[in-house]
């Protein structure tokens, strides 16, 4: 149903077949995330923006190309607010779709999809249907900013690029991997290297610089994902800022010592080295002018 004043949630629901995949909103070495255009809403209505749970970190078979995608049933909430003046029987939307499908080769699709529902009540009805799907999807949201509290710096050198999570809660304890999925495609290669070093309180994450790597507004931007040893996978919207004497002082010295699991490569995280510089008085010209 639908209540004159209250926001209710709808979905994109996307179900690849065997072997295919969709795109999220952050982009690895190729593919388009699934994207909204032309509402037709009753006047007053307000739509959102497309919301996109944390997505797996794809390779691709017999290249260093990596994905960030969904291989099964996906839903992609977005709201809709009626306004509080609405006074018709029912409550009628239609939006254009418009998403990439792939496995060797990849598929546009596009179509208008649209619902109506009745107007009814003084409080929102879940559809019992899909209210289970709903609840998953909900959980599977990165959390923003503001409802945690991982800590995030980054430092480049050489061709490289770390990036230092850092948590008071218990978020990394029992993860079994982690990922960082950047907002822009100038920030990292994904593949082929990886190095992930994990303790109880931080994640150290390095990677080779993207092409033309490029920092805006000095910080990166992206989702953290957390994945613990029954498979579930938690986001974490985060906002890494410049690596400096000061802000390094403020994460833990000692959990570069941690335990440490990596995709390539091997000796400590670049992070680990910048601290261990700073502690010691040096001055390194790591960091990049912006």
């Amino acid at each position: 149903n639908a209540v004159a004043g209250e926001t209710l949630t709808l979905a994109v629901r996307l179900e690849p077949t065997e072997h295919w995949h969709t795109y999220s909103r952050w982009q690895g070495d190729s593919g388009d995330a699934t994207s909204l255009m032309d509402w037709e809403l009753p006047a007053g209505a307000v739509a959102g923006d497309l919301q996109f749970p944390a997505p797996t970190w794809l390779p691709f078979p017999g290249s260093d190309l990596v994905t960030f995608a969904y291989e099964e049933e996906i839903f992609l909430p977005v709201t809709v607010t009626v306004p509080d003046d609405f006074s018709a029987d029912t409550f009628a939307a239609s939006v254009f779709v418009q998403w990439q499908v792939c496995d060797e080769i990849c598929i546009l699709g596009e179509g208008r999809v649209g619902i109506e529902l009745p107007i009814r009540g003084l409080s929102l009805e879940a559809e019992p249907k899909w209210q289970q799907a709903f609840a998953k999807t909900r959980a599977s949201l990165p959390l923003p900013q503001e409802e945690h509290d991982v800590r995030s710096l980054f430092a480049v050198g050489g061709e490289r690029i770390s990036l230092s999570f850092q948590s008071d809660a218990t978020i990394f304890e029992n993860a079994s991997n982690v990922w960082f999925f950047p907002e822009s495609k100038r920030i990292l290669k994904p593949a082929p290297l990886r190095e992930v070093t994990t303790s109880p309180g931080m994640v150290q994450i390095t990677h080779e610089q993207a092409r033309r790597f490029r920092v805006e507004n000095e910080r990166i931007e992206g989702v953290l994902a957390v994945a613990d040893a029954n498979g579930n996978t938690k986001g974490y919207l985060v906002s890494a800022i410049p690596a400096s004497a000061a802000n390094l002082s403020s994460f833990t010295p000692l959990a570069a010592i941690g335990s440490a699991g990596s995709d390539a490569g091997g000796g400590p995280s670049l992070l680990s080295v910048i601290f261990l510089a700073l502690a010691g008085g040096l001055i390194l010209n790591l960091m990049p002018c912006v």
